[in-house]
């Protein structure tokens, strides 16, 4: 098994030290790292989780980054997950989320100094837009994405764009 965490690597790749805007990147709410779960060796997870994190914003896809952190990592960290529902509108996919739990600087200093090593080893994916825009298609002509789950935001309408040309 293995986590997906997005990150902004060009804000990483500036820091010599682990300073405030490292630490600061590794946002968390109530001690909790957000990260999407793929099972080792499965395409088709990993792909439905890229878009998954593309859909967890509301209103149109960006170019992303990602770094892969194995459930070895963490365990040689001693740090905990626990699962939480995702915050994306690729409903089929919350129960692929997790939280690292940060309990206290140690634990953030643990996956600071993790994805800063993996950033400067080029250990990460960019995710550009005409990527997500394609996962998309895929999984919403699959019947995955109902039009009630997107019918707000900006991905429906360009769809039909793309696919209607109206």
């Amino acid at each position: 098994m293995f986590f997906i965490r997005i990150i902004h690597r060009e804000a990483w790749r500036k820091l010599r030290f682990y300073d405030s805007d490292a630490i600061s990147d590794i946002g968390t709410t109530n001690h909790g790292l957000s990260v999407w779960a793929v099972p080792d060796d499965d395409v088709d997870t990993f792909e439905r989780v890229k878009l998954a994190i593309a859909l967890t914003r509301k209103t149109n896809f960006i170019d992303m980054e990602i770094v892969k952190i194995t459930d070895k990592e963490l365990s040689k960290r001693n740090l905990r997950l626990v699962e939480t529902e995702g915050q994306t509108l690729y409903k089929k996919m919350k129960t692929s989320h997790r939280d690292i739990i940060l309990k206290n600087v140690c634990d953030m200093l643990k996956v600071t100094h993790l994805i800063n090593k993996k950033i400067r080893k080029e250990l990460f994916e960019e995710i550009d837009i005409n990527t997500a825009i394609q996962l998309f298609d895929k999984y919403y002509e699959a019947g995955e994405i109902p039009d009630n789950d997107i019918k707000d935001g900006k991905y429906l309408k360009d769809y039909k764009k793309r696919h209607n040309g109206s």
